[in-house]
């Protein structure tokens, strides 16, 4: 390792004839700059082949105890590294050095990541929580491995396992799973790129894709039952006419609601049709909902006397009580005859139903039922990819009977 100190001159300093005393290390030919020592002196005083401060300035002594000093310190973590028997850049010993610490640890390093984000603006806020949510968990995880001091470079695919396992015993959902990892993957693929590591020890390791499970939703037989049934109290009937909206505007919780407080101010005329046009908390795509085409929008509207005046509550009340407003109507369902359940196709509703499912139904309903393409479907819904829809609705056998029909009228 060759260490450098060497003069550097602002303006100002240029004017004065004074400087300040940088430096940088050098390994196998890696650069990294450490900036400034705070140590200044009159630009004559230095002596570049020593480097050190010359003794015509009164302060030389104790100047070029604190370049020595520096220089200790350097020297130090690069043995420790050495010590270490694998292989580091020059960035991993200016990041021990300008943290002040003797270990890279995978948390410091999480954390400098997620500063590093926030400070450029980028990606969006919401996105960094939640990375930050996947760092508490491997916090978290760490702990219970008495672990929490890991270093950056030994969090291989054998801990990521472990930290899989981990999720799944916190019953996390397939999907949070696979996110965490990836997370964790972009993260050592930064520190790599900002030479913290030699290596990225998850290199080639190809995280798995969650297995499909089937989308939660209202068919239109369910959907009807829902419109058309008087529940047994206010509150469930109210659940109930909240969900419709849900099921018609395909807005998230907070959209919904944050659309709702201005009301008439985000709907225009489009072709005739009243469209609310929202930008999405989520990615702040913009979701264009014609309201004026489906009448259930407008019925719910008047029924309450106005968006500002809907009767919302938390998104954990309303799952709750959607599930409470699905054993109503499959208590419904279950007087009704074999026969006629079967002639309109109507099965009991999933006590797994939340808010996702509105959005879900809205999406079967315009792929599957109405026959939308999917460029019109993805425009309703605020999305910019295929990949994005089908986490929400797939095609089923509703589309290959249409397509059949479009063949015997041919």
């Amino acid at each position: 390792m060759e260490i450098l100190f060497y003069r550097h001159q602002t303006k100002g300093q240029k004017k004065k004839q004074t400087c300040t005393i940088y430096h940088r290390i050098t390994i196998n030919g890696e650069r990294a700059d450490l900036y400034s020592t705070h140590i200044d002196c009159n630009y004559p005083d230095w002596d570049t082949g020593r480097q050190r401060v010359m003794s015509s300035d009164d302060h030389s002594m104790y100047k070029n105890a604190k370049l020595s000093e520096i220089e200790t310190r350097l020297v130090e973590l690069y043995t420790m590294l050495t010590l270490r028997r694998n292989p580091f850049t020059a960035h991993q010993i200016k990041e021990l050095y300008m943290s002040n610490t003797s270990e890279l640890t995978f948390m410091d390093t999480f954390r400098k990541w997620i500063k590093t984000m926030r400070d450029a603006g980028a990606p969006k806020k919401q996105t960094i929580d939640r990375y930050e949510d996947v760092g508490d968990n491997v916090l978290k995880f760490l702990i219970t491995r008495k672990k929490q001091n890991e270093l950056l470079e030994n969090f291989d695919v054998d801990l990521l396992k472990q930290f899989k396992s981990y999720l799944i015993k916190q019953h996390y959902a397939d999907a949070t799973i696979r996110k965490s990892q990836s997370v964790i993957k972009d993260m050592l693929t930064w520190a790599k790129s900002e030479k913290l590591l030699t290596s990225n020890p998850l290199d080639g390791h190809r995280i798995k894709h969650e297995k499909t499970k089937p989308h939660v939703f209202l068919s239109v037989a369910q959907f009807e039952l829902l419109r058309s049934h008087h529940f047994s109290n206010d509150k469930l009937q109210q659940t109930a006419d909240i969900f419709i909206l849900y099921c018609r505007t395909g807005f998230h919780d907070q959209d919904l609601k944050n659309m709702a407080a201005q009301g008439e101010t985000v709907i225009y005329k489009v072709a005739g049709y009243d469209f609310i046009k929202w930008s999405r908390i989520k990615t702040e795509e913009m979701a264009k909902v014609p309201a004026s085409a489906w009448p259930e929008i407008n019925q719910i509207i008047a029924k309450y006397g106005g968006w500002h005046k809907l009767p919302f509550i938390s998104g954990q009340k309303m799952n709750d009580y959607l599930k409470l407003m699905a054993m109503e109507l499959n208590v419904e369902i279950s007087k009704m005859p074999l026969s006629y359940r079967q002639q309109i196709n109507l099965e009991p509703v999933s006590l797994k139903l939340s808010v996702k499912a509105g959005r879900k139904t809205l999406a079967d309903w315009l792929l599957n039922e109405l026959n939308w393409s999917r460029s019109a479907v993805k425009v309703v819904l605020g999305l910019k990819s295929d990949r994005s829809l089908d986490s929400y609705v797939r095609e089923d056998e509703r589309r290959v009977a249409h397509e059949l029909r479009k063949l015997q009228q041919a």
